[in-house]
């Protein structure tokens, strides 16, 4: 069920895996993990 929710919450927003991305959703920071 926690999986299904969370395929959802990444269609609707969509997490670019860039650079910027750290600093956009410093929030997310640690969910974030660019190469």
């Amino acid at each position: 069920m926690a999986k299904e929710k969370d395929e959802e919450e990444k269609e609707k927003y969509p997490r670019p895996q860039t650079p910027d991305a750290v600093y956009t959703n410093s929030m997310d920071s640690s969910d974030i993990q660019p190469v």
